[in-house]
């Protein structure tokens, strides 16, 4: 969905049709929510069926539930959130801005806030995924803050 609402961008921002860019970056974004909630959710309610197959550690299991939990909610509320308005900044020509932002949440959030939560505050798999989250909400701020000024439209001379 991601390419798509990048391709769309380009479309509509080298048909000077904005309007319809962001009518299109929205309807991915749903299509795209939609999707990933009838999946995760699928796998909310299969996989914890699926884990004592692989594993008998109590200790294990509740890692993996807690990791079920964490991804349910990330991905749908953050993550795709992220990756629609990074593809649409992406399309309208605005990747440099985008990238810096990617480069610096990762050795900022995922790297550095990782590395505290796993080692120092001894969450182990659970520290990354939690640096994770941080890092896409912090990326979703941003993208929205860039996308709601419309300087992305200037690359393009719009």
């Amino acid at each position: 969905m991601n390419t798509i609402a990048k391709n769309y961008v380009a479309i509509g921002i080298g048909s000077n049709n904005i309007s319809r860019v962001h009518t299109m970056i929205w309807k991915c974004y749903i299509y795209n929510v939609t999707l990933s909630l009838i999946t995760r959710v699928g796998s909310f309610f299969l996989f914890p069926h699926l884990f004592p197959l692989y594993t008998q550690n109590e200790e294990t299991l509740s890692l993996l539930a807690a990791l079920l939990v964490i991804n349910t909610i990330s991905h749908p509320l953050i993550h795709i959130f992220t990756g629609t308005i990074r593809a649409a900044l992406d399309g309208a020509g605005d990747a440099r801005f985008a990238t810096v932002v990617t480069i610096i949440c990762l050795f900022i959030f995922d790297l550095g806030l990782g590395y505290i939560l796993t080692v120092s505050c001894g969450l182990g798999i659970i520290g990354p995924s939690l640096s994770a989250v941080a890092s896409g909400l912090v990326k979703s701020i941003v993208y929205f803050v860039r996308y709601k000024s419309g300087r992305w439209k200037n690359r393009q001379g719009i």
